[in-house]
């Protein structure tokens, strides 16, 4: 098609298919391959008004093999994750998605940013948190209190959050990774107290420009925790106190926030 058609001709078809179909279209050639996977084009193709929404879901096993399911179809296609392969391990636990990324955690090593839609991904070090603590040997699996992943959109940018303790004084951390700048932010941002640490390795769920935790210790048992990735903030709200019977954990909905 290349040959035939200029560049642009094609970005615009492009731009017009599910996200299942080019995940497809991938396949074809390096040219088209390279043209999907482009950041800008991944901005345009999420951003335009006419592509209708993807509803999947990514099953991932201890083999590091991913499965991509189509919930219309049922139809899938298998999927290797961005770790070695050479011996299988349960070392690894997905931490959350925003957009077409998937948050992905190699314990005691790094994190990773993945598309499985362009099977592209980037590994992120968090170094500098064993650096700064007091504990040898930390990591992030054993010292993360929150981790969230999320897009500002006023800033163009994936954030990785992460709130961690130095294991001596109790003392939190909150760090930001920018994927826009390729760095780390230590930032100032006020953690409600008490946090307490059985809000240990919760999980955060992305959803209208901010990540949403559900903690579960004392004053703030019947809290949803609340990080506004705009304004760098924290803040909180009640979950629907007339239905809560020990929820457990979070998730998305058609949209909206639902606890089980």
């Amino acid at each position: 098609m290349n040959d035939v058609l200029p560049l642009d001709v094609i970005r615009r078809i492009f731009l017009r298919l599910l996200a299942k179909e080019l995940f497809c279209l991938t396949c074809v050639s390096k040219f088209w391959h390279s043209l999907i996977s482009d950041r800008d084009f991944v901005e345009s193709h999420l951003n335009h008004s006419s592509v209708a929404p993807f509803y999947s879901c990514l099953f991932v096993n201890f083999f590091f093999v991913g499965y991509f399911v189509d919930i219309d179809t049922l139809a899938f296609k298998e999927l290797f994750l961005p770790f070695s392969r050479k011996k299988r391990s349960l070392d690894f636990r997905v931490l959350g998605s925003c957009r077409e990324f998937i948050l992905l955690n190699r314990f005691s090593h790094f994190l990773i940013v993945w598309n499985p839609l362009t099977e592209s991904s980037k590994r992120i070090s968090y170094s500098h948190v064993v650096s700064r603590s007091k504990i040898p040997g930390l990591n992030f699996h054993d010292h993360a209190i929150l981790f969230g992943f999320g897009y500002d959109a006023f800033q163009d940018d994936y954030l990785v959050v992460l709130a961690w303790d130095n294991g001596k004084n109790s003392q939190l951390h909150v760090d930001c990774f920018s994927l826009r700048t390729n760095s780390w932010i230590n930032f100032d941002a006020v953690l409600p107290k008490p946090f307490g640490h059985k809000m240990w390795q919760s999980r955060g769920l992305f959803l209208h420009g901010a990540i949403h935790w559900l903690t579960c210790y004392g004053a703030y048992m019947n809290a949803i925790l609340i990080f506004d990735l705009k304004e760098r903030s924290f803040s909180k709200t009640s979950v629907p106190v007339k239905h809560y019977n020990g929820y457990s954990d979070l998730t998305l909905l058609g949209g909206c926030l639902a606890l089980f």
